[in-house]
């Protein structure tokens, strides 16, 4: 049976606002239990749905750290090709730092400065876009130096040429910077807050990446 009053092996709570931690947990080990019953029931000739707005955050959040499994995946392709392509390990796990840096910061930037309290854990998907967002600047950065070469008079000084190729590389990252940061930007004005949430929160991941 499925309602107020929920019984825990004590007196039951009468109201929701009694120990709402407690009953929550207790409600998301109940879905759980229920959604695996269920999706044994479901076969090819019989597909059983459910609606529940807390059962379906539980099962949502459930897969979403399932599939961040599938992250770890991606980011060790990717450094995997970094490091073949700028043939150096150092660069590709600075990188990687650089985009674990960028979430807490834009999340400081979303909740604190911007003051949004709603926070969708889907937002967190932001994290995939961002990977290849970083790899793109250290490439765009790595082309600079190259290119550098072109020019004996910044030979002469290391410090004079990096401050050239950065010059030079952050007018091409600024430009994709821009164009990734608006778009995700204009889905904030949706009316649909956790689509919103996730623009906005990309957004800030890709102003603080830069």
């Amino acid at each position: 049976r499925m309602g107020a009053p929920i019984k825990d092996g004590r007196d039951s709570w009468k109201y929701y606002e009694e120990d709402e931690k407690a009953q929550d947990k207790l409600f998301e080990e109940f879905t759980f239990d229920l959604y695996d019953e269920i999706d044994d029931f479901s076969n090819d000739d019989f597909e059983v749905y459910f609606l529940n707005s807390k059962w379906i955050n539980a099962v949502t959040n459930k897969i979403l750290l399932q599939d961040f499994a599938f992250l770890g995946i991606g980011l060790l392709l990717v450094f995997i090709y970094m490091v073949f392509h700028t043939r150096s390990v150092l660069l590709p796990f600075l990188g990687i730092v650089q985009v674990i840096m960028a979430m807490p910061m834009a999340f400081f930037l979303y909740r604190v400065i911007l003051q949004i309290t709603f926070f969708n854990p889907m937002s967190m998907l932001a994290l995939f876009v961002i990977v290849g967002i970083a790899a793109d600047d250290i490439f765009v950065f790595l082309d600079a130096w190259k290119q550098s070469l072109d020019f004996p008079v910044l030979q002469k000084d290391l410090e004079v040429r990096f401050a050239w190729v950065y010059r030079r590389a952050a007018k091409a990252m600024l430009v994709t910077t821009v164009t990734t940061f608006s778009a995700f930007l204009a889905t904030g004005v949706s009316d649909i807050m956790p689509l919103a949430s996730f623009g906005i929160f990309a957004a800030c991941v890709i102003l603080c990446n830069y």
